[in-house]
């Protein structure tokens, strides 16, 4: 009875770290976690692991698909498993786009600004899109961070976000 209690606790110790969400985690944290998840697969492919080795692969591709990281656990996976993934930039973009509405239209009860920002920067590190880098813009000065806000409205301006259409509450934060 004792062995099937402690199991249980250790396998719900293990389950818990597994649903832990990475959604809230900024690019260059994505980007270091998902180098830092192809070494790993290195190490299990090396010690004849392949279960781990694969699966530390598709994570490293996961966390941050546009990156240097990703693109080689996508050429080890297939290489030494046959298993194709593909990288669709656009297809991508859509998603963490599409993630960040989501959480938008419940964020208010749930208070999902840092998922919807981590989606947003996600995006933009992919496609430099006028309207993603304006919404960034916004969450920046809505958590009073002037320096960055102004910053992703500039990076809006360039890309060809209407100056006309700026908020009032971004217009002091406009290069002169």
């Amino acid at each position: 009875m004792r062995f099937w209690i402690i199991s249980l606790l250790i396998f719900a110790v293990n389950a818990a770290s597994f649903a832990v969400s990475y959604d809230n985690l900024t690019p260059p944290q994505r980007k270091v976690l998902s180098s830092d998840w192809l070494e790993a697969g290195k190490a299990y492919y090396g010690g004849h692991k392949d279960t781990k080795a694969k699966n530390c692969f598709k994570f490293s591709n996961e966390l941050y698909p546009m990156g240097s990281d990703a693109a080689q656990a996508r050429d080890m996976l297939l290489k030494y498993y046959s298993i194709t993934v593909q990288y669709d930039p656009e297809s991508q973009f859509k998603a963490y786009v599409n993630s960040a509405d989501t959480a938008q239209s419940k964020s208010a009860r749930a208070g999902l600004t840092n998922y919807i920002l981590c989606n947003l920067l996600m995006a933009s590190e992919i496609k430099q899109d006028k309207d993603v880098l304006y919404r960034i813009a916004l969450i920046y000065n809505s958590d009073n961070d002037k320096a960055n806000a102004a910053d992703y409205l500039n990076k809006a301006l360039a890309a060809g976000y209407p100056p006309d259409s700026v908020e009032p509450d971004l217009q002091g934060l406009l290069k002169k």
